[in-house]
């Protein structure tokens, strides 16, 4: 009787869910600083048009609304709710609302996942929409290496890390399915007249499978990523063990598989493992390239864990935050920037923002959904549910592992189809107590019409309000804030201003458009209102090293001296290798000032005078 009811509400959720598997791994918009924001804005428009048509389903048609529960239930509401705690915490408001509100988007879609996709036919009609998506975006990549000299590619993620991590997660899942598709063909039915049945479906399966496996492997060869490369290794040894806990009849396939994972990471430690023997290689890494920068990342991420422990400095706060951990050492790498966005390390950068308590429910998380996914693997009866399960742990397990040396799980270019595998993994558990469904909203079918239309009207406004909100002012006010970039580039300062003031119009918090606003009024030389706008981004987050050197600058082309010092020196704790900031210190202190600050010589012989920063 349940099952029934529960399979009736399903339509709309499954197109729901096949438009999010095939449009947004396609979604990108050039018009928007942030390429991929398109992406989430896509996923939360079709989880709100969802919401409108359950609610008429379950207030106009009074149709009784059937969810099931899932065993992350209870670890992924104590994340959200230290996730939530850290934001009321912080100082940083401003920054964690919208992370909020991403996480909820995911919450979401792990949930409409969880209660659609436990049939087959739905869950085989996805993961077909799914990769062939992938295929196009894979295509699109290469599309950009040959034809448009882009290298490395990056297709519709915006960066060539995100492209490639998206395709680690996705490579196991490809593997699994073109391996099974492989080995079924000696399970084929005959007919009557000798003739196999279905060779010729089975046969284009390999066909598409095996393409894609092909153009994905080639992007994410062409994708440079190392540490989608190790992911992707480890995804594939964990694929690997996955076989050897087949059944008996079954560990046949493992001794054929097993041997084709063995010789990739054999080839890609032969590519890899002379280099990184060479000591020199080893010690300019360190030293200059981009491990070394994220070692002293972590090493001041880990100082932000300790001055914060159990809560965090409030989710979404890392960039905003860490520049008072920032190890000096840091601007001595030529890959340092002025902001550091991310701890590129997942796991440290939760911590970071959550507290210890925070990194351990999420680590509850993920521990709940690979023990139950294994233990899928290990009972499912039906193959093509335990092919996929098995594709799709091994490609978490591989993007997690990426995640140790990256920050994609903080676009929601890869962290959307993360939460959707754990959706789809988790929705693979037997429909039985405790996991099966339940009624939760009888008590408004027993209700008035006029009642219920008052709530359906309360609906339609909530989800209005919720989508101008989170949706339409976060990506124009991103489309300004691009607009007002072209125009900086195109020399028409006038204009960019114009533009960046519409954006933070929508959305008062946007920090960087003020750093860019304040930038462009100095440009015009119109210093009252440059030194406004920067201090509209000390407010938000005073501990931005080149907003104080900026406006540092701009006190002493006022001949406000005192001000103009305290703002350099505060500039060069952040960040005592500024070169500019160290040059104009000295020039506003002349003979008289003291012989360094912050353990920086100002009177070095700084002979060279620097650029004005404008």
């Amino acid at each position: 009787m349940f099952l029934v009811k529960f399979a009736g509400q399903k339509r709309t959720a499954v197109t729901l869910l096949l438009a999010i598997a095939f449009t947004v791994p396609l979604a990108v918009y050039r018009g928007t600083s942030n390429q991929v924001l398109l992406k989430i804005s896509l996923t939360q428009l079709f989880l709100l048009l969802g919401f409108i048509v359950w609610s008429g389903r379950v207030i106009i048609k009074r149709k009784d609304l059937i969810l099931r529960r899932s065993p992350l239930d209870g670890p992924l509401l104590l994340f959200f709710s230290l996730s939530l705690l850290s934001l009321f915490n912080s100082r940083y408001r401003w920054a964690g609302g919208p992370e909020i509100y991403r996480l909820i988007t995911y919450l979401l879609l792990y949930g409409v996942s969880v209660n659609i996709l436990w049939d087959r036919r739905n869950l085989s009609r996805l993961v077909f929409i799914w990769l062939l998506s992938t295929g196009l975006v894979s295509l699109i990549g290469l599309y950009e290496h040959f034809f448009k000299g882009m290298s490395p590619p990056r297709s519709t993620f915006g960066n060539a890390n995100f492209f490639a991590a998206y395709l680690v997660l996705l490579f196991p899942l490809t593997l699994t399915l073109f391996i099974s598709s492989i080995f079924s063909g000696s399970r084929l039915s005959f007919n009557k007249e000798g003739r196999p049945e279905g060779l010729r479906r089975n046969w284009l399966r390999i066909s598409f499978l095996a393409t894609l496996l092909l153009v994905m492997t080639l992007s994410l060869f062409l994708a440079s990523s190392r540490g989608a490369w190790l992911g992707l290794s480890i995804g594939l040894v964990f694929l690997g063990w996955l076989f050897s806990c087949l059944g008996t009849g079954r560990r046949r396939l493992a001794t054929r598989v097993i041997p084709i994972f063995l010789l990739l990471l054999l080839i890609l430690t032969a590519f890899f493992l002379p280099r990184l023997l060479e000591k020199k290689f080893v010690r300019e890494e360190l030293e200059k390239g981009t491990l070394g920068i994220r070692v002293l990342i972590w090493e001041g991420t880990a100082k932000m864990i300790a001055a914060h422990p159990l809560q965090g400095s409030g989710i979404g706060s890392f960039q905003a935050a860490y520049p008072r951990y920032r190890l000096p050492e840091y601007f001595a790498n030529p890959h340092a920037v002025d902001s550091t966005a991310h701890a590129h390390n997942e796991f440290l950068e939760i911590a970071a923002e959550t507290g210890i308590l925070g990194l351990l429910a999420f680590l509850w998380v993920l521990s709940v959904f690979f023990i139950k996914g294994i233990d899928i693997v290990k009972r499912e009866e039906d193959r093509y549910k335990q092919i996929v399960v098995m594709g799709l742990i091994s490609g978490a397990a591989g993007l997690l592992v990426t995640n140790l040396v990256g920050v994609n799980l903080r676009f929601p270019s890869s962290a959307i189809f993360l939460w959707l595998t754990m959706g789809i993994t988790m929705s693979q558990i037997p429909l039985t107590d405790p996991y099966g469904p339940r009624r939760v909203a009888g008590w408004i079918i027993k209700t008035s019409l006029v009642f219920r239309g008052a709530i359906f009207g309360l609906v339609l406004l909530l989800v209005g309000l919720v989508g101008w909100q989170v949706v339409a002012k976060p990506f124009l006010a991103d489309m300004y804030f691009q607009k007002g970039i072209n125009y900086r580039k195109a020399g028409d300062w006038e204009k960019a201003i114009s533009e960046y003031q519409k954006a933070v119009e929508l959305v008062p918090s946007f920090i960087r458009v003020y750093y860019r606003q304040g930038f462009a009024y100095a440009v015009i030389g119109d210093i009252d209102k440059a030194i406004s706008a920067y201090k509209k981004v000390i407010d938000l987050a005073p501990d931005f090293a080149r907003v104080q050197a900026n406006i540092a600058f701009l006190y002493k082309e006022k001949g406000e001296r005192d001000k103009a010092i305290r703002a350099y020196q505060r500039a060069l704790e952040l960040n005592p290798r500024d070169q500019k900031s160290i040059y104009y210190l000295k020039e506003i202190y002349g003979n008289t000032g003291p012989d360094s600050f912050s353990g920086v010589e100002i009177n070095q012989d700084t002979t060279v005078k620097p650029g004005k920063p404008f």
